[in-house]
């Protein structure tokens, strides 16, 4: 029975040692598979690298077969090497006729002179070779154009005309002046300078050497008058913030050949000035309105100040004591207004305006009366006078009080022939 038992416990030792040497076999096997594995995949790298640095260069092509090209022009050819993944690009240039037209290693063609040559690409990898021709020749002339086309001089002055000769690249780009009035001034031949020698007018022509294209400038020399100051009509003036007041300019001496003025203002948020001499009060202060002239640069100054303001109050206007005569046709009439004095600054003149017309101020239909009255009172604002209207045309009277700001006008009061 003991016998038995380690009978049966070395037949499970000798399965397990040989399962562990059949284990070993086994691993030994897969090592030795990855390991071939390994250098199948380096081997199929290895050739696929040599084969893309292998690629041979298989043709090459310009983008230009053929060129034109003036004397001095420059043109560049693109080189394609094929295929695209050749691993050697390089390529080399020549030109038939060196003489003709130059290239560079980087395909830039030079004319040099007329005639015609042919530029060469080859390859270095298999010779391989692109060509283009090359024809240098004249560009003709299509234009010519003056900087200026009219011009005024003083007699003492000179003046150089400049030609622009089309297409930029033309071969010859030579001109020539001539004038048709030699008494009024000389132009050089061929640098366009104009000396004027005479008043009078002429006209200066611009020729081309090359296809004779022409310009024209027409000349006028005179005897300029210089100026020598500037006046204005107002040196101060007061304006409520909102209005505006026109100056008037004076450049001496009257006859100057150059009466441009500019304007400027020392502070144009507190009043500005346009292009014309119109002062415009943007808010309260002082500043100085300031007219400069072209010719010699002369200037007078405008103080400006721009304050505010309120308006006169015109509070009433009733015609009292009316008194008709004539069968109606003539009419007299006190007219009396409290003209309240409230605006700053204080009134230079107040009182009535009255007219046939609808609105006193205005210009509409009405009775053919003449221009319209004025009526000056003090005090309170008391008018009294007469006026004859006759037919149906009514009368209209307005009060008005005048300051330094201009003039604010009451309503229309109307008066009519029938309330008599």
């Amino acid at each position: 029975m003991y016998h038995k038992k380690i009978t049966n416990i070395d037949l499970i030792v000798k399965s397990l040692i040989k399962n562990v040497k059949n284990m070993k076999k086994l691993i030994f096997s897969s090592i030795t598979l990855v390991m071939i594995l390994m250098i199948v995949i380096v081997s199929c790298k290895k050739d696929v690298s040599n084969t893309e640095k292998d690629v041979s260069v298989t043709g090459v092509t310009l983008n230009n077969p053929n060129l034109m090209l003036g004397v001095g022009d420059t043109a560049t050819l693109i080189v394609t090497v094929l295929p695209e993944t050749a691993a050697n690009k390089t390529v080399t240039w020549a030109s038939s006729n060196v003489l003709v037209a130059s290239v560079m290693p980087n395909g830039l063609v030079t004319a040099l002179s007329k005639g015609t040559t042919t530029i060469v690409v080859t390859t270095t990898d298999g010779g391989y070779s692109a060509s283009c021709s090359v024809k240098v020749d004249d560009i003709l002339v299509t234009d010519v154009k003056l900087n200026k086309n009219s011009l005024v001089l003083d007699i003492d002055e000179t003046e150089t005309l400049i030609a622009t000769v089309f297409p930029e690249n033309a071969t010859i780009k030579d001109v020539y002046y001539s004038i048709n009035n030699p008494a009024v001034a000389i132009v050089g031949g061929f640098n366009g300078t104009i000396t004027p020698i005479g008043l009078g007018k002429a006209t200066i022509t611009v020729t081309t050497v090359d296809g004779s294209k022409t310009d024209k400038c027409e000349l006028e020399v005179i005897k300029r008058v210089p100026v020598t100051g500037v006046t204005l009509n107002k040196t101060n003036i007061e304006l409520g913030v909102g209005t505006t007041e026109q100056l008037i300019a004076t450049v001496i001496p009257y006859n100057a050949s150059n009466q441009n003025v500019t304007w400027s203002s020392s502070n144009s948020s507190i009043a500005s000035v346009d292009s014309v001499g119109l002062v415009s009060a943007n808010d309260e202060g002082t500043v100085k309105i300031i007219v400069t002239t072209e010719d010699g640069s002369f200037t007078e100054k405008c103080e400006v100040k721009c304050i505010y303001f309120t308006s006169p109050v015109v509070t009433t206007l009733e015609p009292t004591n009316v008194v008709y005569s004539g069968g109606g046709y003539d009419v007299s009439a006190t007219f009396t207004g409290e003209i309240t004095d409230a605006g700053t600054p204080p009134y230079i003149r107040r009182g009535f305006v009255y007219s046939s017309f609808y609105d006193p101020l205005g210009y509409g239909p009405g009775c053919p009366y003449p221009a319209p009255g004025w009526i000056s009172v003090s005090g309170s604002g008391v008018g009294q006078f007469s006026r004859n209207i006759s037919g149906e045309c009514p009368l209209y009277v307005r009060a008005y009080v005048e300051t330094t700001l201009g003039i604010t006008y009451g309503n229309v009061v109307t008066i009519w022939w029938e309330d008599k």
